[in-house]
């Protein structure tokens, strides 16, 4: 294989991993259809959060050293946070 077709194929290949991972992050989210807009953490990592804006998910990323807490909804430090996503409903 010549150094062309090598480079060509490493460029395809890192593009379609890139569309496939964008893609996948897109759809695997969907924001609470009983509530419109709000803060809601990524099921995958606590490092991201999904802003619901009108029924649509934005995916967000806290800042460097930072975790999404599901209970405050913000980012903070990793031992104050509650990782999520996080049951609503009270244990008895």
């Amino acid at each position: 294989m010549s150094s062309d077709n090598r480079l060509y194929f490493h460029i395809l290949s890192l593009w379609l991993m890139i569309v496939l991972t964008t893609s996948a992050q897109k759809e695997e989210f969907q924001c609470p259809s009983n509530i419109a807009n709000g803060n809601y953490a990524d099921p995958v990592t606590c490092r991201r959060f999904y802003q619901c804006v009108d029924g649509f998910p934005y995916l967000n990323r806290c800042p460097s050293g930072l975790y999404f807490d599901d209970v405050q909804k913000f980012c903070t430090f990793k031992d104050e946070a509650k990782c999520g996503p996080l049951s609503t409903s009270k244990s008895i």
